[in-house]
Order: structure tokens, then C-alpha cells, then sequence
């Protein structure tokens, strides 16, 4: 393990693995109405794809999406339109809202422990 984040909820850990393919970080942070793409596993359906924008940045490093997160997606990638990593999806809340309240922390989070 590199590092753990509880209050990001993330943990960077590191594998010897040669002739990996891998999404390459995204220089800058998304802005508001930007598409993002969210990747994630809901409720064990694997490589589960959904779209949507950038709604609002709520602190300096967590942005509101439209991309749907379903239980299971926490941890996923959050993509750009050129298949650059902006973020980790994180969450929603699950009150019955209709209202896209889906939330992913900014990929500058872990930039520094890379």
C-alpha cells in the first residue's frame, strides 16, 4: 500500500505488472457542464458505463456529477471526453432524489502520493 484516504475514501497501492494498459491522468481539473463518463461495478454488474456533466463543484476537490453512481460504483474511474482520469466516483444520495446527486473526488487528490 502507497496510501489510504478514510474521509476520501481511496487507497493507492502499487503491482510489478509489465505491458499494462492504463487511462492516462487528466492535466486539469473538469469544469462546470463538462461530460465526464463514470465506470464502476452497481450492484456486481461489472464495467458498467453512464454519462452525464460536471453539475457543481462543492469543495475544492469534490464535484456534484450527473453521471449516475449506483451502490458498487464507489472507487470507479471518472473519465473526460478523451478518456483522461478527473476523478474517482465516490457516491450519491440514495434519499429518492431525483435530482442527480452523484458525487466523485477530483483525480488532484491522489496526484500527490503518485
Amino acid at each position: 500500500m502507497v496510501y489510504k484516504s478514510k474521509e476520501q475514501d481511496f487507497i493507492i497501492f502499487h503491482i510489478d505488472y509489465n505491458n499494462s494498459i492504463y487511462m492516462p491522468i487528466a492535466d486539469t481539473k473538469p469544469k462546470i457542464g463538462e461530460k465526464v463518463y463514470a465506470i464502476g461495478s452497481p450492484r456486481g454488474l461489472e464495467n458498467t458505463f453512464s454519462s452525464g456533466e460536471i453539475s457543481q463543484w462543492r469543495a475544492e476537490n469534490l464535484m456534484q456529477i450527473s453521471a449516475l453512481i449506483d451502490h458498487g460504483s464507489s472507487g470507479g474511474a471518472l473519465i473526460n471526453e478523451y478518456g483522461e482520469v478527473v476523478g474517482i466516483t465516490s457516491g450519491s444520495f440514495a434519499d429518492g432524489s431525483q435530482a442527480n446527486l452523484n458525487y466523485a473526488w477530483s483525480i488532484e487528490v491522489i496526484k500527490p502520493y503518485l
